[in-house]
C-alpha cells in the first residue's frame, strides 16, 4: 500500500469495480465451518468481464485480511426508514451517511460502475434468491476496498476471516484449528462468543447459556439467540 489507510478519504475513492455476490444457505454437515473459507459462505456472481478475473476479487480479500488493514476496519451498519436494514465492513472512518450515498448512486446512475450492480436490492431487505452483497475491489492503491449486504452474517463472514488472520499473525488455519479443537472438546456454558448483533449491526461479545454439536445459545435482553458456529468466534 502507497499510503496510510486514513489517507484515504471516501469522495476519492474509486469505487468502480463492485463485486455481485450472494449469502449462502449453508448445510453444516457439508462445510467445515472453522477450516473452509469465506466463499464457502458466500457465492461470488459471474461478472462477465476480465478486469474482475485478473485477481481484483482476491487482491481485495488479502487487504482486509491483513492484519495491518484489519485493524482498520469494523462492522457499521444503516437503517431506512421502512426499518430495512444496510450492513457494511468497511474502514472506520468512512462514513456510513457517504456510503448509502454510493449505493443510491449505483440505484440511479448505472455507469457509476463498470458492470451492472443490482444494488435497488440494498433497499428492499434481505432477500436470499437475490444479490444480497456488494464487494467494493481495491486493495490499497485505487483507494479501499469494502463491502455492502443486507444480511449482517455476510460481513460478519468477512470480519470474521480477518479475525482469525489477525489473531494467528496470518495462519488463518491454525487460528481456525484451535477454534475447531476449542468448541468440539473445551467448550463450556459461561465462556464467550463473538456474534453478530443483528439489530444494531456490530459485533456483541456474549455468554454462552447452552449449546449443542450445530448451534450456540446466548441470552440476550432475556431471549435466547441461537447461532450456528460459522456465526461465531469462540474466545479462550
Amino acid at each position: 500500500m502507497n499510503k496510510a489507510i486514513s489517507e484515504f478519504k471516501f469522495e476519492n475513492n474509486d469505487n468502480y469495480l463492485v463485486q455481485r455476490a450472494k449469502l449462502k444457505k449453508v448445510n453444516l454437515d457439508d462445510v467445515d465451518c472453522f477450516l473452509d473459507g469465506v466463499d464457502s459462505y458466500i457465492k461470488f456472481e459471474y461478472m462477465g468481464k476480465a478486469e474482475f478475473e485478473f485477481g481484483e476479487l482476491s487482491l481485495a480479500l488479502d487487504f482486509m485480511n491483513n492484519p495491518d488493514n484489519s485493524c482498520h476496519y469494523d462492522i457499521t451498519t444503516h437503517t431506512f426508514e421502512n426499518g430495512n436494514k444496510l450492513y457494511f465492513y468497511a474502514p472506520k472512518h468512512f462514513s456510513t451517511d457517504d456510503m448509502v450515498s454510493f449505493v443510491e448512486t449505483c440505484t440511479k446512475h448505472r455507469f457509476a460502475t463498470l458492470c451492472y450492480t443490482n444494488m435497488g436490492n440494498a433497499f428492499n431487505g434481505f432477500n436470499p434468491k437475490e444479490t444480497n452483497t456488494w464487494f467494493v475491489l481495491n486493495h490499497g492503491f485505487r483507494g479501499l476496498p469494502f463491502v455492502i449486504s443486507t444480511s449482517p452474517n455476510a460481513v460478519f463472514a468477512i470480519y470474521r476471516e480477518a479475525y482469525l488472520n489477525r489473531k494467528s499473525n496470518q495462519n488463518r488455519v491454525h487460528e481456525a484449528d484451535k477454534q475447531k479443537e476449542y468448541f468440539y472438546h473445551k467448550l463450556s456454558v459461561g465462556d464467550k462468543v463473538i456474534v453478530p448483533d443483528v439489530e444494531n449491526g456490530y459485533t456483541d461479545c456474549e455468554t454462552i447459556v447452552g449449546f449443542n454439536d450445530n448451534t450456540i445459545t446466548i441470552r440476550k435482553n432475556n431471549k435466547k439467540i441461537y447461532f450456528t458456529p460459522n456465526q461465531c468466534i469462540f474466545l479462550e
